[in-house]
């Protein structure tokens, strides 16, 4: 299931670029905040979430991208800042929220950084406020939504866990 919300983060990104202009105001940023929402997921199994977000980076980059190596890098990198933030915070919907928020902000901040560095445009305070803001309204929908479902499914396997282990001590 989990695999399962990688893969429609990364398709639901794909839709809704072909259905809004990319400077309209729904600027989805979901396959990167996937990352942030499915961290509780892969808790106990870390090798295993930095690989699939480094494929997911991989994967990014080929389909939506021509920046080869960037977003694998970046999602590594914001991978592994989620590990250590979250070992300091608790994992609940406002810290999630906000970190996510944190998490838009600087992608397109690093993102107008890399086009500056780059030479493919110059540094426009407006552009990257009007990035951000884009970012920010069906982002935040989606971080809510997410949340929530992935909540769910970790409460219903929990439960499925804790009844096998109650099937096995019954056997006993």
């Amino acid at each position: 299931m989990i695999y399962f919300l990688f893969a429609l983060s990364f398709f639901l990104d794909g839709i809704v670029l072909n259905l809004w202009d990319v400077n309209s105001l729904f600027c989805p940023l979901f396959s990167m905040l996937s990352i942030l929402l499915l961290y509780p997921c892969f808790e106990k199994k870390k090798k295993e979430y930095f690989l699939w977000c480094t494929l997911l980076g991989f994967f990014y980059d080929i389909a939506y991208t021509n920046m080869l190596f960037f977003h694998p890098l970046f999602f590594l990198g914001m991978a592994y800042l989620t590990d250590k933030i979250f070992q300091k915070i608790s994992i609940d919907c406002v810290n999630t929220y906000l970190l996510g928020l944190g998490w838009m902000i600087i992608y397109r901040v690093v993102m107008m950084s890399f086009f500056v560095l780059i030479g493919l445009a110059q540094f426009d305070s407006n552009l990257l406020e009007k990035s951000i803001l884009s970012s920010v309204l069906l982002n935040s929908i989606y971080l809510f939504v997410f949340y929530f479902l992935i909540k769910k499914i970790r409460i219903k396997q929990r439960k499925q866990q804790f009844s096998l282990l109650n099937l096995k001590e019954l056997q006993k």
